[in-house]
């Protein structure tokens, strides 16, 4: 898997109908991010991939400022615009999550606590309703709602 190690399959097809792998970044760069500007339901987004999966996912007002974060996040690698598989899969989960069957590698950088955040949000089935507060007594810590929220975004 190139410059990323495989942590967990998140979702599995019984129950959602789609499968997502969380993927851990490792310290070296990708040698190549295709980005592409797309419009969604929520707004303007860049999509950034390697071949791997989907390592880049911003809002922006400003495509350009949007491209330049994404140069700053990976330094000395190769940002180019274009578009490819996961790039179109993400498209279509964003344009329509009810009804989307698509399935996405992401590529994630954080520390041991911020996976296992995102691990609680992937698991939380689609249309449930959590909070920051259950998610940290998940993690085993009730009073880490704030740290939760900073994980989230």
């Amino acid at each position: 898997m190139g410059a990323f190690r495989e942590i967990e399959d998140l979702f599995s097809e019984a129950d959602t109908g789609r499968t997502a792998h969380l993927l851990l970044h490792r310290e070296v760069p990708p040698a190549e991010v295709v980005y592409k500007a797309v419009n969604s339901p929520f707004g303007k987004m860049v999509l950034g991939q390697t071949t791997d999966g989907l390592c880049w996912s911003a809002f922006v007002d400003d495509e350009s400022r949007g491209t330049g974060e994404l140069v700053q996040a990976f330094p000395g690698t190769s940002i180019t615009n274009g578009g490819g598989i996961w790039i179109r899969r993400a498209e279509r989960i964003v344009s329509d999550p009810l009804f989307s069957r698509d399935s996405l590698c992401l590529l994630v950088k954080g520390s041991q606590f911020r996976l296992g955040v995102w691990r609680q949000l992937l698991d939380t089935p689609f249309g449930a309703i959590t909070s920051y507060g259950r998610i940290g007594g998940r993690l085993g810590d009730v009073n880490a709602s704030r740290v939760v929220g900073a994980a989230v975004g």
